[in-house]
């Protein structure tokens, strides 16, 4: 019952502190998304979330929702769900592979600056600039 903004940056968050936890399991998902399997499953999943975002489990879950819910409100740049998806994941896992080679390091605060920049890099600019 958060607000869609908290459920986004919560679940950066989320993403980013299991990616340290489970860097192993990350690693392995990594390199099986892009196998021609994963390739082809990441195709099906994309298809589906354009046509129905809750179906899109388990790959974009439960960020799918959570973009859905903002996108329903009128928070998000009109693009499709996709992208704002693959804008905020791609950029989790680009930062949990550094963490894991050692190149940079995230604690807390910074999770959740990365999930703020993340929902930034999404939402609909206001002419207010909020």
């Amino acid at each position: 019952n958060s607000p869609v903004k908290e459920q986004f940056t919560g679940f950066c968050s989320d993403f980013l502190a299991s990616g340290q936890k489970n860097q192993s399991s990350h690693a392995y998902l990594h390199q099986y998304m892009n196998s021609p399997q994963g390739l082809a499953y990441r195709k099906v999943m994309f298809q589906k979330m354009g046509e129905d975002p809750s179906s899109a489990r388990p790959l974009f879950y439960p960020l799918n929702e959570i973009i859905a819910q903002a996108r329903e409100e009128g928070r998000l740049k009109e693009m499709p769900l996709q992208i704002l998806a693959l804008m905020t994941i791609s950029t989790l896992v680009f930062v949990v592979n550094e963490t894991a080679l050692g190149l940079v390091k995230v604690d807390e605060r910074m999770a959740s600056s990365i999930g703020i920049a993340c929902w930034d890099a999404v939402k609909k600019q206001s002419i207010y600039g909020q």
